[in-house]
């Protein structure tokens, strides 16, 4: 998780630098992207320092859940949010 946020930091890091048309909504998508990560990455953590827990399944669970959770709500939120600005 923490490769696919910095991946997600550096994609989104170049649109902003461009400033070409439509830059803010893959700027906005990306970064968003790379705080999932994170968020999936500290629950996939927690839940592994967790004795009867199984590995893979405490870190296959806490991962998939966050990163669904994440996408939907920034699907929700991310062009409600850029709209209030325009």
């Amino acid at each position: 998780m923490a490769l696919f946020s910095l991946a997600s930091v550096l994609l989104g890091y170049f649109p902003a630098r461009s400033r070409q048309p439509g830059w803010k909504v893959q700027h906005a998508y990306y970064m968003s992207g790379s705080y999932v990560g994170l968020i999936a990455a500290l629950a996939a953590e927690v839940l592994t320092r967790t004795p009867w827990l199984p590995f893979l399944g405490s870190v296959a669970v806490a991962s998939f859940s966050v990163i669904l959770i994440g996408v939907l709500l920034m699907f929700r939120f991310i062009p409600r949010i850029l709209r209030a600005r325009e």
